[in-house]
């Protein structure tokens, strides 16, 4: 018991167990994958925090954004709004123009707002996330073509 208290007694004040952070626990991470038939190269952008935001790059140029999670079957809608900003809707993913509109306000922004129909529940669900290191991840897929 005396060791104990003695261990306690000299042990460093403040090194006390801290809360993860929100992107540390958001961890977004870059994978590229290569299509065995094809050789086509893709690479994602994920977390496996449901609800956060995710993007694939699959050539100079194509972009498309997500929201992580399995969709409910039939309602594989999603949205992603940049604060006060446009709301992006899609099924599924968002490509295009709007992909690339809604990366350069992401690239501004402290967070995001997502919208998605999840399995098995069916219910809207509604989040706000840090952007964290989304955006790096992103341009270091872009750099990938």
């Amino acid at each position: 018991m005396r060791a104990l208290l003695l261990g306690l007694a000299l042990a460093p004040v403040g090194l006390q167990a801290q809360e993860p952070t929100e992107c540390e626990l958001i961890h977004y991470r870059k994978v590229v994958k290569v299509d065995a038939m094809t050789d086509a190269k893709t690479c994602i952008v994920l977390s496996s925090v449901k609800g956060t935001v995710t993007a694939a790059v699959t050539g100079p140029g194509k972009l498309v954004l997500g929201v992580a999670g399995e969709p409910y079957p039939g309602r594989e809608e999603i949205g992603i709004r940049v604060g006060k900003g446009k709301p992006y809707h899609g099924d599924t993913f968002i490509s295009g123009a709007a992909s690339q509109a809604l990366l350069s306000e992401i690239r501004g922004a402290d967070t995001v707002f997502t919208q998605y129909v999840p399995w098995p529940s069916g219910a809207r669900q509604d989040g706000e996330y840090a952007v964290c290191d989304l955006v790096d991840k992103v341009d270091e897929c872009q750099s990938e073509f």
